[in-house]
């Protein structure tokens, strides 16, 4: 009990022995008002530890939700820089690559030129014997004149098929003049090579084969020209021609079909 209460018990006790009833009855009733008042601020007392207990404990989460939060975000912006800086290291990787392959390529081209224009002086030093043209060719319809560039192709392939070595000799060659930058120019050229093969004229047919080099050096026919150019070298007793041809497949086409097959070649040429 608090001491304040001890007090007025024992005022009131003495207070008791001198004053009267009615002064007796009010100071009881002041009394028991004080007691309750007291009361009820000893529960606010007691209400507003609570909230401030409270209060502190949410302060604390907050605290440290937002140390959580700053940590993360301290994470997230080293990994950015990490991230930054390996995109860098890898673009300049990406780069350089794209340098040397650049370069490679330009170094391919000239090799591949000075190939071409050595065995081209080659062939172009032998007579070419054209003994399919030495045939006068029938003529072409008047109908085929006006031929798409597809049927065109169509039809003298279908003739090279069939064994028809003039018809498709002349539709080929008629191709390359009216359509000299589609997409059959290449094969078509190619084509005239294999015409001349197939008849064993290897010198003309070298001549043919060297002419997708020269005139379509990007093209996908360039590894099986180069093969054919090397075979005809072989059969006209040119041999060191023909290793230079084989070389140069194995050199600049060294995963595709023909690196195989030059490779036997050169094998049996030892």
């Amino acid at each position: 009990m608090p001491k304040y209460l001890i007090c007025l018990l024992l005022f009131m006790a003495w207070f008791n022995q001198c004053a009267s009833r009615k002064e007796i009855a009010q100071f009881k009733k002041d009394l028991f008002y004080l007691q309750q008042r007291s009361e009820r601020i000893q529960q606010d007392t007691n209400t507003l530890k609570k909230g401030m207990t409270t209060q502190q404990i949410n302060s604390e989460e907050i605290q440290r939700s937002l140390t959580e939060l700053i940590f993360l975000i301290n994470e997230l912006r080293d990994e950015n820089s990490r991230t930054k800086a390996e995109l860098l290291t890898e673009t300049g990787n990406l780069k350089a690559q794209s340098n040397i392959l650049d370069s490679k390529l330009e170094d391919d081209i000239t090799r591949l030129s000075h190939f071409i224009q050595k065995i081209e002086s080659k062939a172009l030093t032998r007579p070419v014997l054209d003994t399919v043209s030495t045939t006068t060719p029938p003529v072409i319809p008047d109908e085929n004149i006006n031929m798409t560039a597809e049927d065109l192709y169509k039809t003298a392939y279908l003739d090279f098929s069939r064994g028809n070595y003039a018809l498709a000799l002349q539709g080929f060659q008629k191709y390359l003049i009216e359509f000299p930058e589609t997409e059959h120019a290449a094969d078509t050229q190619y084509w005239l090579g294999e015409i001349y093969y197939t008849q064993n004229d290897f010198s003309a047919a070298s001549t043919e084969f060297i002419k997708v080099l020269v005139n379509f050096p990007l093209s996908q026919r360039v590894p099986n020209a180069l093969l054919k150019t090397g075979s005809c070298f072989i059969n006209l007793n040119e041999i060191q021609e023909a290793r230079m041809c084989l070389d140069q497949i194995i050199q600049e086409y060294p995963r595709s079909q023909e690196a195989g097959i030059a490779k036997s070649m050169l094998d049996e040429l030892k």
